[in-house]
């Protein structure tokens, strides 16, 4: 491939809306694209390789202007940034659990430990909590079930671990009231807005409240963030 795209990348970033093939035969399937969508093939795959999102190779795309290019590209060094904040974090935490074994806390009283978002396009919703919380994913499903997607928070069997899960479900989504506690408010609010929220109200102070924004998901759930 004159890209170095894969045939299933092709499809895969056609049916994002990325590289939009500019025919596709209805007989075969097989795809056509112009000669200057090379240049933009080989793009997203150097962007893909530094693990930008979708939406802001998208944007890239859309507007090549340098300096939208590197205000993009500073939003996603920050994003990384935190990433290896947090990884550094739990290298830490492993590596004394090497040295000295891990110690498993005895829990006194109850709190809340899973909420389940219920959401009508699993994939996009995804890359939604994935931009703005800067967590990872896993696909799981139990019996005949439908397969879900989920991701933790904190250290197992301590008060910080907490689940949170994204299930399809077309006719409860956008039923969910959410509230995170962040870090840093404007930097999650702008990761959201970039991943594809829609905005209730921008950052500001409540009377009675720390400082918060809100936003709703790409399915529609009202998602506070709050000040921590």
């Amino acid at each position: 491939m004159l890209t170095g795209l894969s045939v299933p990348a092709l499809r895969h970033y056609g049916e994002a809306g990325v590289l939009t093939p500019a025919r596709v035969d209805p007989q075969t399937g097989y795809r056509y694209f112009r000669p200057e969508q090379v240049r933009e093939g080989r793009l997203i795959r150097t962007l893909r390789a530094i693990d930008l999102s979708l939406d802001d190779i998208a944007a890239v795309l859309d507007d090549p202007d340098p300096d939208q290019v590197r205000a993009v590209l500073l939003r996603h060094r920050e994003r990384l940034s935190d990433r290896a904040g947090l990884l550094s974090q739990q290298l830490t935490v492993l590596d004394e659990y090497i040295e000295k074994g891990v110690s498993v806390p005895t829990l006194h009283g109850n709190r809340i430990v899973m909420i389940n978002i219920p959401v009508n396009n699993l994939a996009q919703s995804r890359r939604f909590y994935e931009e703005m919380l800067q967590v990872e994913f896993a696909e799981e499903s139990h019996d005949d079930g439908p397969a879900h997607l989920n991701a933790t928070f904190g250290e197992w069997n301590t008060s910080s671990w907490f689940l949170l899960s994204l299930w399809p479900d077309d006719d409860r989504a956008g039923t969910a009231d959410i509230g995170f506690l962040v870090e840093n408010l404007d930097q999650a609010y702008e990761r959201a807005r970039s991943a594809g929220a829609a905005s209730v109200h921008a950052p500001r102070f409540t009377d009675g409240m720390p400082r918060t924004a809100l936003v709703t998901d790409p399915s529609g759930n009202h998602i506070g963030l709050y000040q921590g």
